[in-house]
């Protein structure tokens, strides 16, 4: 049995016996300690905010065409 958290905190159970993971630099590690997320929504309250997380897609892509 394994316990896993989403972004707000709630806890959940999954059970299985494949183990999540991310590739790095030709290396595999697992993820139970956690990945570190491409951009941070720094209020709980926004998580589910559609008009702040579409200002935020809008935002990075704007950044992407930039570049």
């Amino acid at each position: 049995m394994y316990e896993a958290c989403t972004a707000d905190g709630t806890v959940f159970q999954i059970s299985s016996k494949n183990v999540m993971s991310v590739s790095k630099k030709g290396s595999t590690y697992d993820i139970d300690t956690g990945i570190e997320p491409h951009y941070y929504i720094n209020k709980a309250e926004n998580f589910y905010d559609m008009e702040k997380i579409s200002a935020l897609v809008n935002n990075i892509n704007q950044m992407k065409l930039a570049n």
